[in-house]
């Protein structure tokens, strides 16, 4: 899956898993070609005619996912008062999310939502990177005005997971003719300048094994709308997580230099969490030890990080480094537990490259 947690994408990639892992792969074939609109022919095999069905049923519903949310957001714009359209500091703008190549993809986890209602975590954490893959926001933060006082914030991830897996396995879940759920949503958050709007459409894949009884081949359409205000605000909110400087050519000897991924549990921890590792990782000891931080940036939940080692240090030991300055973070971040009350851990850090750099002979 690489970057996804809970995710296939790309038909070509759906279909061999689909192939991979269906006990029965007829009776998946079969509910494909159905939602493709396939008519059976006598001699048809289902199975033999799996690619063509798969895509024309992704067609159908990245359509009506995008019908859903162009729906959405036409009720919000339309709810929107003139006189706020027209004032030049909210000056609304709407993007559209750009998704995955062919905008469908297989969730793959059969069961979406725990015990306590709450969609399950690598879930929420593509939802996420959907999100930071578009430039979307992943955290809404009210500024604690009016009635409410105090700075609070959304996880907009896990706001779109419990809005499209609401009814998921309850009577309430209803399929149109062709057997194709449709969630439409809207996250706001209160007085904060951003609404995303969107649908999520899907359909179920029997896969007849006790593993995972079924998938799901759906198509999630988004658009996010803003003020300028929150613009303004976004940025500077990026900003804050964002760091590069040049990496150091005044060593005559080769040094490690290591590319990271720290995936944070939700949107809202990882943005402080990230901040403080920034911090730690470019504090006076980090430095004067040798350790050179190159790039920082957050992505949704996934912190990445490029390192450049001291002479005669190891991607092992970079990793090293980071785990420690994590476990220092945490520890003075007093976030004993996750917005989900489960025990924060140190999250597992990935090294996702390691290049040999070549000393500078004039050094």
């Amino acid at each position: 899956m690489g970057w996804w947690n809970s995710i296939v994408d790309g038909v070509g990639s759906a279909v061999n898993w689909i192939k991979s892992n269906s006990g029965t792969i007829g009776a998946a074939a079969s509910v494909i070609a159905k939602i493709a609109g396939a008519v059976a022919q006598d001699d048809d095999d289902p199975v033999a005619q799996l690619f063509p069905n798969f895509t024309k049923a992704a067609q159908k519903l990245n359509e009506l996912a995008k019908g859903g949310a162009n729906a959405k957001l036409k009720e919000v714009l339309n709810s929107i008062p003139e006189y706020s359209m027209n004032d030049r500091m909210v000056n609304l703008q709407t993007a559209e999310a750009t998704l995955l190549a062919d905008s469908t993809f297989l969730w793959l986890d059969p069961a979406p939502l725990n015990r306590d209602g709450q969609p399950n975590k690598g879930l929420v954490q593509d939802i996420g990177k959907m999100l930071a893959q578009s430039s979307f926001s992943t955290v809404l933060t009210s500024s604690g005005e009016g009635k409410r006082k105090g700075s609070r914030s959304l996880d907009v991830a896990l706001a779109i997971g419990q809005a499209i897996f609401a009814n998921m396995g309850t009577g309430a879940e209803q399929a149109n003719d062709d057997g194709i759920v449709l969630a439409p949503f809207d996250i706001s958050y209160d007085d904060v300048g951003c609404r995303i709007t969107g649908c999520h459409a899907y359909y179920q894949i029997p896969l007849g094994q006790t593993g995972a009884n079924s998938a799901w081949h759906a198509a999630l359409a988004m658009s996010q709308t803003t003020t300028e205000n929150y613009r303004k605000y976004e940025f500077a909110r990026t900003r804050d997580v964002f760091f590069t400087q040049p990496i150091r050519t005044d060593n005559g000897n080769p040094q490690w230099l290591v590319t990271m991924s720290v995936p944070w549990e939700e949107s809202v921890s990882a943005y402080t969490l990230s901040k403080g590792l920034l911090g730690e990782l470019t504090s006076n000891d980090i430095i004067q030890d040798g350790w050179h931080l190159h790039y920082h940036s957050l992505d949704g939940t996934d912190q990445h990080i490029k390192v450049q080692c001291p002479d005669g240090h190891t991607p092992a030991q970079a990793r090293g480094l980071v785990r420690e300055c994590i476990k220092k973070v945490l520890k003075n971040s007093g976030m004993l537990v996750s917005a989900s009350t489960s025990p924060y851990l140190t999250p597992d850090i990935h090294i996702t490259m390691s290049v040999l750099k070549p000393g500078d002979s004039r050094s």
